[in-house]
């Protein structure tokens, strides 16, 4: 346990300072980088408090605020991050004796499921074009959009596992949740798009890869998030190897089937065949 050297409770920005220094060496950068900008989101919401004066109407008071600016997914993900943040201070300092309110994850009723399909991919490349331009000089174009857009539908990787994404001959590797890494067949050849983006990945953020795609799916008044991508990825595998859900949670690196099962029950193998492989339904 970390001992603080406060004898008083100290403000949020401070116990962000702390916690930022505590997990620096244990987890991934990006990671590090998302639970700082939720812990500041939470801070934003409610003020610069001392820890002592969290208290559980702030929590409802916090999800308001995020709602009027950003999608259920960006919601959950900024949530979990305080609930990272929180827990850090009850566990590893003396700072908190409870959590002072119950964390719980917004349910997306409306995006759960959702698979992006063929006709909307290619408007979706063709407003990138449109809103964010063409020119190969500008930093995040529409082009580079396109890019990242292609790689996450041809590898069903999360958001963030873009950054640790490799090529080793006919696999791919990444660093997933809790630090593992999954090693993965390649079913479609994403490597040009890659290749030619790898240093400008490094550089953006992945809250501005999530906003620069709910502006395009807000311009064509379509429902979907970039896990959206993941989903896609998940139905098109399940109709190439004709339902075979234990080989999708593979390539999707889930650790229980339930979850790959939970992407997938919505739609029946004939349908999906019918969207994905229309020569061969």
């Amino acid at each position: 346990m970390i001992k603080s050297d406060y004898r008083e409770s100290i403000k949020i920005s401070n116990a962000l300072d702390m916690f930022i220094s505590g997990k620096k060496n244990q987890i991934k950068k990006s990671t590090l980088m998302s639970y700082s900008l939720a812990v500041n989101t939470m801070k934003k919401a409610i003020g610069d408090l001392e820890l002592d004066k969290i208290n559980k109407s702030h929590r409802n008071k916090i999800v308001n605020t995020m709602q009027r600016t950003l999608d259920t997914t960006t919601i959950n993900i900024r949530l979990r991050g305080i609930r990272a943040f929180l827990n850090y201070m009850i566990q590893e300092t003396e700072l908190l004796k409870d959590m002072p309110f119950y964390v719980k994850e917004l349910e997306d009723k409306e995006t759960k499921n959702n698979f992006i399909h063929p006709k909307h991919q290619k408007e979706i490349f063709q407003a990138s074009l449109d809103i964010l331009g063409t020119r190969k000089e500008s930093i995040y174009s529409g082009l580079f959009f396109n890019d990242l857009w292609k790689i996450y539908l041809y590898t069903g990787i999360r958001r963030a596992e873009i950054y640790s994404l490799k090529v080793d001959g006919d696999f791919f590797s990444v660093l997933g949740k809790r630090d593992r890494h999954r090693i993965v067949p390649i079913q479609k050849d994403f490597s040009p798009y890659l290749e030619a983006n790898q240093d400008l990945i490094k550089t953006i953020h992945p809250e501005t890869i999530g906003r620069a795609f709910s502006k395009i799916c807000k311009y064509l008044d379509y429902n979907y998030t970039i896990h959206s991508f993941r989903h896609t990825f998940a139905c098109e595998m399940l109709s190439k190897y004709d339902g075979n859900i234990w080989k999708v949670s593979e390539l999707l690196g889930h650790s229980n089937l339930s979850t790959t099962q939970n992407y997938l029950k919505s739609f029946p193998l004939d349908y999906l065949k019918a969207v994905f492989e229309p020569k061969r339904a």
